[in-house]
C-alpha cells in the first residue's frame, strides 16, 4: 500500500523521436554565433534550451559537454549509441549561443550547428552502418489491435511550453485534449502501469518499448504499419517506470505484465531477439579549442 501511495500521481511523458539532421541547405550558418570552452559546472547538468519548436525559436544556448553538442546537431539526443567518437568529447565543456534566421526549422537548426562545429572544431565525420544486438518489432499472430486514431492531426505539446493538466478516462487510463497528441503513464492497482497513446507512429511507440525494456538495446520496426494510432495497454509498474527513491521492491509485491506479454496481449506486436543495423554517426577529426569567436 505505501507503495501504491507513493506512485500515485500520475507521470505524463510526451514522446517524440529524433532523426539523423539532414537539409537541402548544406551550408546553412547561424546568423551570430559565439563557441567558448567553459569549465564543468559543480552540478553537471547540461543546458540545452532554445531554437525551433520552443519558447525561444529564434536562439539557442548550450552548456554541456562536446558530446552532448554532436547528439543534438545529429539528432541523436535519445540515441547516443549512434555517436562513436574520442573520449575527451564526454569530458570537455562548452557555452555555445548562437541566433536563428526567422522561421528556421529544427532540421535547419541541426544542420547549423553541424556546420558551426566544423567552421570552430574542424568537424569532420562519417556515417557508419553497425549491427548490434536488439529486437524486431512484428506483427503477432492474429494482426495488429491498435485503432487507427482518432484525431491523426493531433501535435505533441510546443517544446518548452506548459503541459496541459493530466486528465483519465472512467478506467484511469490518461486522457489528452483535443489537438494533442502523446503517450501517458499512470500507476494503477496490483502492480500495473496503465499505458496510454493518442495519435501516436510505431517509431513513437518504440521510445516506449525501449523505455520499459530499460536494457540499452534497440528496436527495429518491421510492423510495415505506417499510420498513426491510438492504444491502452498495462504494463509492469517496474518495468522501466518505477520511480527513484523507492527502495527494493519487496518480494510479494504484485507485479503486472512485461512489456512482452503487453505488446503482445493488448496491441496484436511481437517483440522478436535479432541483429539490427543501426546508423552511427563516426567523428574522424575534431579540435578540443575552438577557433576564436
Amino acid at each position: 500500500m505505501q507503495r501504491l501511495v507513493q506512485t500515485r500521481a500520475a507521470l505524463f511523458v510526451v514522446l517524440s523521436i529524433g532523426a539523423l539532421a539532414q537539409s537541402e541547405d548544406g551550408g546553412a550558418k547561424f546568423e551570430v554565433a559565439s563557441v567558448r570552452p567553459v569549465t564543468v559546472p559543480a552540478r553537471p547538468i547540461p543546458v540545452m534550451t532554445g531554437g525551433p519548436g520552443t519558447v525561444d525559436p529564434g536562439r539557442i544556448r548550450f552548456i554541456a559537454p562536446m558530446n552532448r553538442l554532436l547528439q543534438a546537431a545529429f539528432g541523436l539526443d535519445r540515441f547516443p549509441d549512434r555517436l562513436s567518437g574520442p573520449d575527451w568529447i564526454g569530458s570537455e565543456w562548452y557555452e555555445v549561443t548562437a541566433s536563428l534566421p526567422a522561421a528556421a526549422t529544427k532540421e535547419q537548426s541541426n544542420q547549423m550547428l553541424v556546420n558551426l562545429l566544423a567552421d570552430r572544431f574542424g568537424l569532420k565525420f562519417h556515417h557508419q552502418s553497425r549491427n548490434v544486438s536488439g529486437y524486431e518489432l512484428v506483427i503477432a499472430q492474429g494482426g495488429p489491435k491498435l485503432k487507427v486514431a482518432g484525431d491523426s492531426n493531433a501535435l505533441p505539446p510546443t517544446a518548452g511550453a506548459a503541459l496541459p493538466r493530466q486528465t483519465f478516462d472512467k478506467d484511469g487510463y490518461p486522457e489528452f485534449p483535443p489537438g494533442v497528441s502523446g503517450t501517458g503513464f499512470s500507476p494503477s492497482e496490483n502492480g500495473t502501469m496503465h499505458v496510454a497513446g493518442k495519435s501516436q507512429s510505431i517509431d513513437d511507440l518504440i521510445l516506449t518499448i525501449l523505455t520499459s525494456l530499460n536494457d540499452g538495446k534497440r528496436v527495429a520496426d518491421k510492423t510495415g504499419l505506417t499510420g498513426k494510432y491510438d492504444f491502452k495497454m498495462d504494463l509492469d509498474d517496474g518495468g522501466g517506470f518505477r520511480r527513484p527513491g523507492l527502495g527494493p521492491r519487496p518480494v510479494d509485491d504484485p507485479m503486472g505484465p512485461d512489456i512482452f506479454t503487453a505488446l503482445e496481449k493488448s496491441l496484436g506486436l511481437k517483440l522478436q531477439k535479432a541483429q539490427i543495423s543501426i546508423d552511427v554517426v563516426v567523428i574522424d577529426h575534431l579540435e578540443k579549442a575552438p577557433s576564436e569567436n
